[in-house]
């Protein structure tokens, strides 16, 4: 912050006398004596409005919606597809239309070290239009063979694209298939969501996967969502 220094042409101290006078100057006839407050000043503080009300009726304090949680699901995804995040990421194999709920997708690390997004959509799910979502629980299985591999990007697909807070986790995969969740009953990924929105074909969930050696094989299967909203 920038300082502003003030003139000494300022610093005027104010002096109660008249010039040539050694007391203060004397208050017209009939003034008001300046130790006297105005009689407009002396209604009582008890009167004054308070907030919410006046007259000193204090305002009614609002009270929030209830929410009566609901779950609906284990949904899904009837599609998935294969979306290149780099010109040499590698792509997810199984992928296609009218899978099944153990679909196993495949990636291989090939001379790169990173995969596509992996696109789950089309989940079916059947919530109330207007309803709130509070929460989207994603679960499934995962592995990678060799080396250190980890999520690299985790998100919601919304209306088609990538939203969302970001879901990746730092653990390594392990190189069995072994279950993995994002979000919670509790987490709405950052988003105002509705039912609506959670029953569009095009929501879904994007995954893809980082490693540090070129020779790993990845999998993904069991892909599943659950959605908890108000009633």
């Amino acid at each position: 912050m920038v300082g502003c220094a003030l003139s000494s042409d300022y610093d005027v101290k104010k002096d109660d006398t008249q010039p040539g006078m050694d007391g203060p100057a004397p208050q017209p006839s009939g003034a008001p004596s300046s130790s006297s407050p105005p009689a407009s000043n002396q209604s009582s503080a008890a009167n004054a409005p308070t907030a919410g009300g006046s007259g000193g009726t204090p305002g009614s304090t609002p009270t929030t919606p209830t929410c009566n949680k609901a779950t609906a699901g284990p949904f899904y995804p009837q599609t998935a597809a294969t979306l290149p995040q780099t010109a040499k990421s590698t792509s997810w194999g199984g992928v296609g239309d009218k899978l099944e709920n153990d679909t196993l997708f495949t990636s291989s690390f090939f001379l790169v070290k990173r995969s596509d997004f992996l696109n789950a959509t089309h989940f079916g799910a059947q919530v109330p239009a207007t309803s709130k979502v509070v929460g989207i629980s994603i679960a499934l299985q995962k592995y990678s063979t060799i080396g250190n591999t980890q999520d690299q990007s985790a998100t919601l697909i919304v209306k088609g694209a990538a939203a969302g807070a970001q879901h990746a986790s730092l653990a390594d995969w392990n190189n069995t298939a072994s279950p993995a969740s994002y979000g919670g009953e509790s987490d709405a990924w950052g988003l105002a969501l509705t039912g609506a929105d959670v029953n569009d074909p095009d929501f879904g969930f994007s995954l893809s996967a980082v490693t540090d050696n070129n020779l790993a094989n990845a999998g993904v299967k069991q892909v599943a969502m659950t959605v908890t909203y108000c009633r």
